[in-house]
């Protein structure tokens, strides 16, 4: 069964309470570390609720040529 957002207050309030309590004692660097850290786990949850967009990205990502691979096999064709 999953979680729902409306679902035991108290519980969610006390951890929320917590999880902010955390966060005050955090270095700025931490902090960061922190936000990426969700900005992943909200990527995740994405990718799971629509795999095929990330999949299409993922295909589009990988036909694209490097930058600067095209220009540095052309200088070894012309110097052979």
């Amino acid at each position: 069964m999953g979680r729902r957002k409306g679902g035991n207050m108290p519980e969610s309030s006390s951890a929320r309470q917590r999880l902010a309590e955390e966060i005050e004692n955090l270095s700025e660097e931490e902090a960061v570390e922190v936000l990426e850290y969700i900005s992943i786990m909200r990527l995740m949850k994405e990718e799971e609720r629509h795999p095929e967009q990330f999949q299409q990205e993922l295909l589009s990502l990988l036909s694209q040529p490097e930058r600067g691979s095209a220009p540095a096999s052309r200088g070894r064709k012309s110097a052979e």
